[in-house]
């Protein structure tokens, strides 16, 4: 059998790609079973989904970029030093507070990114506190990096706190942060 060489070029290409990871780039795992489900599979992925969806006016993407009412309420809230019998914090009034504040801050990004032909990811890096609690962890300090056609290198505070369970990633509540530059590209 007589194989043009541009297909074994291109067989070969695959191959490495998918068996060996030619391409250097770390593989990023799944998150696992018990991750919340639309997590992203690390902050990187997360950073790039959230740039992603402002840039595109994507409301049903950060919806599940970020913790739903259930995932917050029968999950995490019990977890966190307020969610504690004896502090008494009402859990209702938690949640309330996180979507009042999320849906007034991601109307304001959406008028910065509105404004945007050309967005690109860079990184996503929690430099803050990471506090851990039983089922989950929570890595505080959270800023994006990314280049922007006319802005240059800008980073920005989408959000502040991001709770990581199973390998899956996800967002608190979204911040309306003013982007900053950081440097020509």
């Amino acid at each position: 059998m007589n194989v043009p060489a541009a297909m074994l070029r291109t067989v070969f290409a695959l191959a490495c790609l998918v068996a060996w990871g030619c391409t250097g780039d770390e593989p990023v795992a799944a998150p696992g079973p018990d991750a919340f489900p639309g997590s992203a599979a690390s902050l990187d992925d997360l950073g790039e989904q959230a740039i992603a969806a402002f840039a595109a006016g994507d409301t049903a993407r950060l919806v599940a970029l970020r913790l739903s009412e259930v995932e917050h309420n029968e999950v995490v809230f019990p977890e966190l030093p307020a969610g504690r019998p004896e502090v008494g914090y009402p859990v209702d009034l938690a949640w309330e507070n996180i979507v009042l504040r999320n849906d007034r801050d991601v109307l304001r990004q959406f008028r910065w990114f509105g404004e945007r032909e050309s967005v690109h990811h860079l990184a996503t890096e929690c430099t803050g506190e990471t506090q851990s609690f039983e089922t989950f962890v929570v890595h505080t300090g959270c800023a994006v990096r990314f280049e922007d056609a006319d802005e240059g290198v800008l980073e920005v505070v989408l959000f502040e706190d991001v709770l990581e369970r199973d390998g899956g990633f996800k967002v608190f509540r979204f911040y309306d942060h003013t982007p900053q530059r950081l440097g020509a590209s």
